[in-house]
Parts: structure tokens; sequence; C-alpha cells
């Protein structure tokens, strides 16, 4: 539910012209949304990714995936709805600042 709620801010351009994938498959993981240009991927973590197993895969996954040059951001299901322009805006500012410094 999360996803389909930042999905509708992110879908035909309608952040700052950016095209996003959702649901993007990059070797063995799936990334919740994907600016490939940017090599920027978004997480939406919920209360799994703060087990101590949850961590640990989520470490080993952002490493395999910065290894490719893909940075990774993640936000807390909770902010899309406690701070939706909050979690947009830093969307924004990364996806111009990875494609300055690409």
């Amino acid at each position: 539910m999360h996803e389909s709620v930042l999905w509708r801010e992110l879908k035909s351009k309608k952040l700052g012209g950016f095209k996003f994938r959702r649901q993007h498959s990059f070797g063995p993981y799936i990334l919740d949304f994907y600016r490939a240009e940017a090599k920027l991927g978004i997480e939406l973590d919920g209360f799994y990714h703060f087990t101590e197993d949850g961590l640990e895969r989520d470490i080993k996954r952002d490493k395999f995936l910065h290894e490719k040059g893909i940075e990774i951001i993640r936000f807390e299901n909770k902010q899309v709805f406690v701070n939706m322009s909050g979690v947009l805006e830093a969307i924004e500012e990364q996806c111009k600042l990875r494609v300055k410094n690409s």
C-alpha cells in the first residue's frame, strides 16, 4: 500500500520530469523504484527491515548494488504518509545530484 501511494507521485514523470520504474529487477534483487539514468534505487522499509535479519540482508543487498554503481535511498513506510513532501524532495534532490555527478 505504501508503494502504491508513492508510485502515484512518481509515475508518468510527475516528479521533476524524471522517469521511474516500479518493481525493477537488478541481479537477484527487486528494487521498489528505480531511476536508471541516475542509477538510483528507492526502497520503502517496513518493520522487517529493522530486525537483525532484515538489517543484515539490506546491508548485503546495498553492498551488491553499490558495487554496480547504484545508490539506494531508504524511507520508512510511514514517512510516505507523514511527510510525503519531504520524501519527494529528497528523491528529487538525489536524482539531480546523481545525474550531475555522473
